[in-house]
């Protein structure tokens, strides 16, 4: 502990990641959840196959995003964390 040292935080109020987004979720927030259902679905479809715990997680996913969704006033964002987590993808 040095108590001579003192932070300035010198970055604009607005930074890259803040800004755009959804309702109370900003851009980042939602490659965040894109990136979970990514890592979610490679896991168990790809890396160590399990339809049961696939359909588990997706289940569980959707669920819990519906509503951290509604809670965040951003349900419109679903078709963004879809779109960015390359859903479609894993299924054709």
């Amino acid at each position: 502990h040095c108590p001579e040292l003192k932070v300035t935080d010198t970055r604009p109020s607005q930074s890259t990641l803040n800004v755009g987004g959804i309702g109370k979720l900003t851009q980042y927030d939602i490659y965040v959840e894109a990136a979970r259902l990514y890592v979610g679905i490679k896991r168990y479809k790809n890396i160590f196959p399990n339809p049961l715990k696939l359909i588990i997680f997706l289940t569980v996913y959707f669920m819990h995003m519906t509503i951290y969704l509604l809670r965040k006033q951003a349900i419109t964002a679903w078709s963004e964390i879809i779109k960015y987590s390359h859903f479609n993808n894993f299924f054709v």
